[in-house]
């Protein structure tokens, strides 16, 4: 056994330990009694958007004794100004980072694989081909979102510029809002907002079953059944059409650091790598009960769109070694499409920590 994965297995059992001694259900913090981690000056962590941010709740709720964990969408401006010392990004904003750095910025891990999906009311869109002549919601114009949409719809036959309206907003919340107003459409969304128009767009249907009469009361009973069904689902998963087409998983969600603050501190970049993979498997390995944590803690209106939510975010830990190939890939295609998103080149080996 490695001591990498010696380290990650005694991580977990701690973080359950913890978990187990407390009568209010919530994780004890660590004291010094039983940590050597406590730091006066905490590492400064901050994660740009969900499902990152789901990936590392544990992280932020159980190691806040070590680690300021800021949900913050401009994370990376907090890394150029030096007031985040790691940040979760996309992996387009990441390369651009590097490159806007000068390779100020290694990347440490994969948390969360893509997940863009096709959520619409219409049931006959059920392959990218069928969005032939409609129009398309979706958010990410000039981002990885665009040119993932546009290589999956140009691959299978579909000219994104002709054959398609796709509008784009830079607000996804809103589109979520249309959704679910409008009750009708095609929108292509990452998790958690694809799972936010099926769970908003649920509604109640009556029916009535006559039951046959007896010979005694010759009487006919009727029963009533309410069932529920959602106006939305989710059909084509853009995400993993690119990954068949680039024959390998499109990362998504990634961990950088500064390249000063690694080299200043490699203890604590391998006990936050160990940490944080603790809190990605934990997400992924007990979803029912980060239901629970996640819908508490104001991620989620509701325990049903949280478990839905989770199963389809590609919660998923990969090391820098790991993602390589698929991240390379990834960017390899995004820069055919326009360089200027990943900041004007491809990174270097040197990305890689």
């Amino acid at each position: 056994m490695t001591k990498r994965l010696f380290a990650v297995i005694l991580a977990f059992a701690m973080l359950l330990a913890f978990a187990g001694c407390t009568d209010t259900g919530t994780t004890q913090t660590p004291t010094a009694g039983n940590t050597d981690h406590i730091r006066e000056v905490k590492t400064r962590v901050a994660v740009a958007e969900m499902p990152m941010t789901i990936a590392l709740e544990k992280l932020k709720t159980d190691r806040s004794y070590a680690y300021e964990v800021t949900n913050a969408q401009n994370a990376a401006e907090l890394i150029k100004n030096g007031s985040a010392d790691i940040a979760a990004l996309p992996l387009d904003a990441a390369a651009k980072l590097f490159n806007e750095t000068n390779g100020g910025v290694k990347i440490l891990s994969a948390i969360t694989l893509s997940s863009l999906y096709v959520v619409t009311s219409y049931s006959g869109i059920n392959s990218v081909d069928k969005l032939k002549g409609q129009t398309v919601y979706a958010v990410g114009k000039g981002t990885a979102n665009e040119h993932i949409i546009n290589h999956v719809l140009s691959e299978n036959g579909v000219d994104p510029e002709n054959d398609v309206d796709i509008q784009y907003s830079d607000d996804a919340e809103a589109l979520v809002a249309k959704a679910i107003d409008d009750k009708k459409g095609i929108y292509i969304l990452p998790e958690p907002y694809a799972t936010q128009i099926v769970a908003g767009t649920v509604v109640e249907t009556e029916t009535t079953t006559a039951a046959a009469s007896t010979a005694a009361t010759d009487e006919t009973t009727e029963y009533k059944q309410t069932s529920t069904t959602s106006i939305f689902g989710k059909t084509v998963n853009f995400a993993k059409e690119f990954g068949k087409l680039n024959e390998s998983p499109l990362v998504y969600g990634c961990i950088v650091a500064k390249t000063e603050y690694i080299n200043a501190n490699p203890d604590i970049i391998s006990e936050f790598m160990t940490f944080s993979e603790v809190s990605v498997n934990y997400i992924g390995g007990n979803i029912e009960q980060a239901t629970i944590e996640l819908t508490d803690s104001g991620y989620f209106t509701d325990n049903t769109a949280a478990y839905n939510s989770i199963i389809s975010s590609n919660i998923t830990f990969l090391e820098a070694d790991a993602l390589k190939s698929g991240a390379s890939k990834a960017l390899e295609t995004l820069y055919s499409a326009d360089p200027a998103p990943i900041g004007g080149s491809i990174p270097d080996e040197s990305f890689y920590y």
